[in-house]
């Protein structure tokens, strides 16, 4: 197969090899590539696995035309029904929001490490609302999302190579929480418990338990034995784009566990199911042969029905003194951050 190597520069060739004639025209094709290679020796084994590629077929007409949003959509697509639905739905947004718009009309053939870089460096100085700056963990979800579509096209013989491991993304060091003192969580406690019970029992489950935000907000009745002072942590609510969903395993298969309870949590727990009995008793609903060995939500409303969170923490933090709604505001981050 015919082809040939020019340089074009200090460590750059341009290669190009003869395809297979285009069946509309009939004109011949030719495959063009630039790389780096430090010597003629080099350009030429670039040069070989070119052809090579070109020989398999991989730059066939229809494969030279799929873009970036075309491996985007198709990876997500495939790949979805496999993630958790948050992860699904952030990966989603991600690559709509930010990848899309800006390089999504790029050929795969022709995108390459640096154009990957000069994205991130586009988003983390005006990517944001406004046009202001976007943070380096969002940038980084991107790149993420975007690295696994395009391993994935790799795979599928769409790329030859995948340009988003030369690249270089932002780091996105974690958030560091610092959580409130004894004194502060057991005057947080104290109030909640004034304020408002459910939130409360909430709160003492989670300091209890140590547990993710949404597998507590998706405890089922089922799942908690006030006798044996235990819960047992089988799902995990996510919030998704149009609602909430309920996943049926946590985010590990380590996170299928069973916890103990100490006694003033079991109390906590039983006195929040009987004032949701209570509730139900005037409207002859029959809340206690229902839930008791159900799969309905014990924390969420005396209602029964999950939702992302059973009050709301600002809200609450509101009502609150200073010291005290920092406590709160802590609670919810770090609910957040091991989520």
């Amino acid at each position: 197969m015919a082809g040939s190597v020019t340089q074009r520069g200090k460590d750059r060739w341009f290669l190009r090899v003869d395809a297979s004639r285009d069946p509309v025209t009939g004109r011949r094709r030719q495959v063009t590539r630039t790389v780096s290679a430090r010597n003629v020796t080099e350009a030429h084994k670039a040069l070989t696995q070119l052809a090579t590629e070109v020989e398999a077929g991989r730059h066939d007409r229809g494969t030279d035309a799929r873009t970036v949003a075309d491996a985007c959509r198709e990876w997500l697509a495939l790949a979805s029904p496999n993630m958790a639905g948050n992860t699904a739905a952030a990966f989603g947004e991600a690559l709509q929001r930010y990848v899309a718009p800006r390089i999504g009309t790029v050929p795969l053939a022709k995108l390459r490490a640096h154009d990957l870089d000069r994205l991130y460096a586009q988003l983390l100085a005006s990517g944001g609302r406004g046009g202001g700056p976007l943070a380096p963990a969002t940038v980084r979800k991107a790149h993420v999302a975007l690295s696994l579509a395009l391993a994935q096209a790799v795979r599928w013989e769409w790329l030859s190579a995948n340009p988003a491991r030369n690249a270089s993304p932002p780091s996105a060091p974690p958030t560091e929480i610092t959580p409130p003192d004894p004194e502060t969580c057991r005057a947080l406690l104290e109030l909640a418990e004034q304020t408002d019970p459910e939130w409360a029992t909430f709160l003492r489950l989670s300091a209890a338990t140590g547990r993710r935000r949404g597998e507590l907000c998706a405890l089922a009745w089922d799942a908690v034995d006030l006798e044996g002072a235990t819960i047992t942590i089988r799902r995990a609510i996510e919030v998704i784009p149009g609602g909430i969903h309920v996943r049926e395993s946590p985010k590990s298969a380590a996170g299928v566990r069973q916890i103990a309870l100490d006694g003033v949590t079991v109390a906590a727990l039983a006195a929040h199911r009987a004032r949701a009995e209570e509730v139900a008793r005037p409207a002859e609903c029959a809340w206690a042969e229902r839930h008791s060995s159900s799969a309905e939500t014990a924390l969420a409303s005396t209602r029964g029905t999950p939702s992302e969170s059973p009050a709301s923490s600002s809200a609450f933090a509101g009502r609150l003194g200073s010291a005290t709604q920092y406590a709160c505001t802590t609670c919810a981050t770090m609910s957040e951050a091991s989520s």
